[in-house]
């Protein structure tokens, strides 16, 4: 069984800032799932909000809703008020909700911030897939060349996106 995997806005925005919503669409079909918030987050965009939208509408991602009372809103709500940990900066509501259901749900996180992230990812032992992880994913699966994985990289650079390489060769090289 495939676990739900929960995309937080910066992840989502690197990949449809740049036109290629497909790598997600096909690696994480029917397993992708957004929060309300990142949802929420995302239309304030019209164009990523259609992007997503089609997205939702071909079946390939969902919005899942925090439950009132649940555990989920519980964390969340101490997540975004900084009541969970006093020492850790208050976050997001995209990212707190994704963390949350994640979590609670014993999903899969997708999120870029790391510096936001990496606490959270650690104390829940949470699995965590970022954007360059997601871009090997489809030069191991021929989705695209080692050429076409540098430019996307440039291109999500260019957009405003901030990765920890400059191109897919140099995160290539730090593997070895």
């Amino acid at each position: 069984m495939n676990k739900i995997v929960f995309f937080d806005t910066d992840i989502l925005s690197s990949f449809l800032w740049t036109h290629h919503e497909f790598i997600l669409t096909t690696l994480y079909a029917k397993q992708m799932s957004i929060a309300r918030q990142v949802y929420q987050e995302i239309s304030k965009v019209p164009v990523l909000k259609k992007k997503i939208d089609q997205m939702i509408f071909h079946g390939d991602m969902d919005i899942i809703d925090i439950d009132i009372g649940s555990e989920a809103e519980k964390l969340y709500v101490q997540f975004i008020s900084g009541t969970w940990n006093q020492s850790i900066p208050i976050i997001g509501k995209g990212e707190a909700a994704s963390i949350a259901l994640s979590f609670i749900k014993g999903g899969i996180l997708a999120s870029n911030n790391l510096k936001d992230v990496q606490h959270y990812v650690q104390h829940f032992g949470l699995n965590h897939l970022m954007t360059m992880v997601i871009i090997h994913l489809a030069y191991q699966n021929q989705m695209l060349t080692m050429e076409a994985c540098d430019q996307l990289v440039i291109k999500m650079i260019k957009s405003k996106r901030r990765l920890p390489f400059e191109t897919f060769s140099a995160y290539l090289s730090s593997k070895i």
